[in-house]
């Protein structure tokens, strides 16, 4: 018998024996104890499988496509700069200015 069988066997025999002393806790705990252990070896066997079968998997390299020779030149077009503005006052700044003027007066 092999390990995973008795386990799933005592786990049973558990289960049974909570059930027949009245322990529905310790029946419900057996149950959902036998459940995870055959679900993680389920999901560690699938891991494997998942595993071997992508990393042994040929690498197809495409056929139909040919390689494109790409030139690299070093003039790297740049931004266009910004204009700068001519020094002076700014007309908002003027404005309010004025307004300050006439309030004062």
């Amino acid at each position: 018998m092999s390990e995973a069988e008795t386990k799933d066997i005592n786990y049973v025999k558990d289960m049974v024996d909570s059930l027949s002393q009245g322990d529905n806790i310790g029946a419900e705990k057996a149950f959902k104890d036998a459940l995870a252990g055959k679900i993680s070896a389920a999901l560690d066997t699938k891991r494997t499988d998942v595993a071997q079968s992508w990393l042994n998997e040929p690498q197809e390299m495409p056929t139909d496509e040919t390689p494109q020779e790409i030139e690299v030149t070093s003039d790297v077009p740049s931004d266009e700069k910004p204009e700068i503005a001519e020094p002076g006052e700014d007309p908002m700044v003027q404005k309010l200015a004025d307004q300050e003027n006439v309030e004062k007066v």
